[in-house]
């Protein structure tokens, strides 16, 4: 009897406690998440990498089980059910999260794939000039000269001990590069070297290159570092421009031809453009780089100071009114769509009409990057001193 007691009150005690379990389980079904919200808003994420996303749903003890994870577009990257996101190939897509009473956020993910070409006993980069010919083959010079082939770089038969600074392709796809030792042009089988043998001026030292649309050839000429303008080579013959002529300073760190044939120059002391005949120039402080984009706007940096966009009218981008990493640019690059790149002593910032898309140091590891070139499927080059990198978004 005493035993049947025993075993009738053990069983009212699992009974209680099942049934209070039930409750509990009830009470949390019952609790409904009245808001959702993702720390994260917009991510990058290298491919075969993992992130988990933060975020804070209210309330506290609400249930997992009322809330869904989609990705939109799972062939670059997929979630669990948990917040994951997992990068399978380079894309744009968004994460949403939603919960069963109609709540969700959403965060945009940049999956992205980036490969290192580094200095090896084969290949010595050496250098940070970078740049697309006609054909969309990569070259890259330095201490030498490279060209990307299937997917590796080969050393281009190089006759001359000299560095190249600068290079660019005419439309007959001519390289032409700016070397210590004057101006270079190659034409797939034969050097030919415009400083000794084919000019009557003293080109030494050159250190940056542009070719117009009527295949005119500038050089910006270094000498002894202090720089002495720049030097246009029509196939036959020289004429140089300096300060006496208009030119803002005597040493062009780069240039750039425009859709109407204007050229413009970066100087230590801001941007000088030349239209054949009249020169215009803006003080705007030290410009590294120049660029002309799609509509035929003007991008040129500025130390310290971010940079200038400029059309019918100067705007001026800085780490105060918009959201570029840094006021140093070193670089400026122009994507097949027309997003602007921006490059930094740490990262890269992609202005993507009016998206500002950064890939920070601490995200993807980009640095020093000195030169851009993005080939017609939209791969970024990136040129630096001691490597290259190859970034796919």
């Amino acid at each position: 009897m005493k035993t049947k007691l025993i075993n009738l009150a053990l069983l009212t005690c699992v009974l209680v406690i099942l049934f209070s379990c039930e409750n509990e389980i009830n009470e949390i079904k019952d609790i409904q998440i009245t808001g959702i919200n993702l720390l994260e808003t917009n991510v990058i994420l290298e491919v075969d990498s993992s992130l988990a996303l933060n975020i804070n749903i209210e309330p506290e003890n609400y249930s997992k089980s009322q809330i869904n994870w989609i990705s939109t577009d799972t062939t670059v990257a997929k979630v669990s059910n948990v917040g994951v996101v997992h990068g399978i190939q380079p894309g744009v897509l968004s994460i949403i999260v939603k919960s069963e009473q109609g709540y969700s956020d959403t965060c945009k993910v940049n999956v992205v794939r980036i490969s290192i070409y580094e200095t090896n006993d084969d290949i010595d980069f050496g250098g940070e000039c970078i740049a697309l010919d006609k054909k969309n083959n990569i070259w890259y010079g330095g201490r030498g000269l490279y060209k990307m082939e299937s997917e590796s770089w080969e050393q281009v038969q190089f006759p001359y001990e000299t560095f190249v600074t600068a290079m660019d392709f005419d439309s007959e796809n001519n390289l032409w590069a700016a070397t210590g030792i004057g101006l270079l042009k190659f034409d797939g089988q034969m050097w030919y070297n415009y400083n000794t043998d084919y000019s009557d001026i003293s080109l030494y030292g050159l250190n940056s290159i542009a070719i117009d649309n009527d295949d005119n050839v500038w050089v910006g000429i270094n000498k002894d570092f202090g720089g002495r303008g720049v030097a246009k080579f029509d196939g036959l013959t020289w004429q140089i421009y300096n300060t006496e002529d208009g030119l803002i300073h005597g040493l062009v760190f780069n240039m750039v031809s425009d859709q109407t044939n204007n050229i413009w120059f970066a100087t230590p002391e801001g941007v000088s453009m030349f239209d054949g005949t009249t020169w215009t120039s803006y003080a705007t402080g030290e410009a590294l780089d120049i660029e002309i984009d799609l509509d035929n706007n003007v991008w040129f940096t500025s130390v310290w100071a971010g940079v200038y966009k400029s059309n019918t009218n100067m705007i001026n981008y800085n780490t105060s009114n918009s959201s570029i990493i840094s006021d140093v640019i070193q670089s400026i690059g122009i994507d097949v769509n027309g997003d602007i790149l921006f490059a930094y002593p740490r990262g890269l910032t992609k202005l993507s009409g009016n998206e500002w898309i950064n890939y920070s140091y601490d995200d993807v590891g980009l640095h020093n990057i000195r030169s851009i070139a993005v080939d017609n499927k939209g791969t970024k080059w990136l040129g630096s001193p001691s490597r290259i990198f190859k970034l796919e978004d």
